[in-house]
């Protein structure tokens, strides 16, 4: 009779933890339509594909223009040993005096992310700034990933469609699978 009640027991264990799994939100995939460990090459046709405009590259980026959550964006694909492992995205910029269309922005970026992924893990908010993190560990694999987004204050030198010394605010979006690019690094590929 023990011996029956320690294996339902278990079976009830395991038919929980199976059922708080598949609950559980989904870990990112890649970033912008390319997937983790997809190379250069895949990248370029990606961005070709979906009619952005490439405008800058080196040994371990690839800068595009092209759009984020359906607003005009600036992505960079980071890659490790020719592997996608990383990406971030500066949109919704404004100049400061339109401040509510990128909070608003912002507002809306946080609330897709969280109905895809879930409540933030992390999140802070102040009078000129506020951010909100995603991060995930794969069960099987204990691969960890984040997407960290923040709104803030911009300088005009890195937006050339504003004037020089305009005060601008806008949204930066980070995407990372660190494990992926340790592993990769230490493999030194």
């Amino acid at each position: 009779m023990k011996r029956l009640l320690f294996i339902m027991s278990l079976l009830t264990v395991f038919l929980v933890a199976g059922t708080l799994q598949l609950q559980a939100a989904p870990i990112p995939d890649g970033f912008a339509g390319v997937k983790w460990e997809q190379s250069k090459d895949v990248t370029k046709k990606i961005i070709a594909n979906q009619g952005w405009r490439m405008v800058g590259e080196d040994a371990r980026n690839i800068t595009a223009k092209g759009s984020f959550n359906g607003m005009k964006a600036q992505l960079t694909y980071q890659f490790e040993s020719n592997a996608l492992v990383g990406g971030t995205v500066i949109t919704g910029v404004y100049p400061k005096r339109n401040i509510a269309a990128s909070a608003f922005a912002y507002k809306d970026l946080v609330k897709n992310l969280t109905e895809k992924y879930g409540p933030p893990t992390s999140s802070s908010e102040d009078n000129m700034a506020a951010t909100s993190g995603w991060f995930f560990t794969d069960g099987a694999t204990k691969d960890e990933y984040s997407i960290y987004v923040m709104f803030t204050k911009y300088s005009s030198i890195m937006d050339p469609d504003y004037p020089p010394n305009e005060e601008l605010v806008g949204i930066t979006v980070y995407y990372s699978a660190s494990s992926l690019a340790k592993r990769l690094k230490n493999r030194g590929l």
